[in-house]
């Protein structure tokens, strides 16, 4: 994860440095299979796809 601030006036402050361990522990929470793509296995990918594409095909066939 990489947060950025303008300025460093405003990244040193305590607001601020909540606000980004707050963020790292909801993604922390939410137990991610992997830190990057190439973590992750391709039939994970592989389904997931084959799940996007039926949902596509059916959103195009009730939209005509």
């Amino acid at each position: 994860m990489e947060v950025n601030c303008e300025t460093d006036f405003s990244g040193k402050t305590e607001d601020f440095t909540a606000f980004v361990k707050n963020i790292a522990m909801q993604i922390a929470a939410a137990n991610p299979l992997s830190v990057d793509r190439e973590g992750i296995p391709a039939d994970l990918l592989g389904k997931e796809r084959e799940i996007y594409v039926t949902q596509a095909k059916e959103s195009a066939s009730q939209t005509r």
